[in-house]
């Protein structure tokens, strides 16, 4: 078991290594942890749709529409007489 241990030790050890090495060194553009920090700060609805734009080079020809479904206590108007 002690050999077995120490082997897979280093192996993940060396594959930690090399990945942290990856994600600090990487230039901005082709980091892998973009993906991560930006999939945490956009949905995946608004993801799709930029990515669905930035192949085109040009807005959609059929936008998806609004995602937000408003309170219907936003139509209700008061008379103020």
């Amino acid at each position: 078991m002690g050999l077995i241990d120490e082997a897979s030790r280093t192996l993940v050890d060396k594959i930690a290594d090399q990945l942290l090495l990856r994600l600090m060194r990487d230039p901005y553009v082709e980091n892998v942890w973009e993906i991560i920090s930006t999939g945490m700060k956009v949905t995946p609805l608004h993801l799709m749709e930029i990515v669905l734009r930035a192949e085109k080079g040009k807005p959609l020809g059929r936008p998806f529409g609004t995602v937000y479904h408003f309170s219907p206590w936003q139509e209700l108007m008061f008379n103020p007489v």
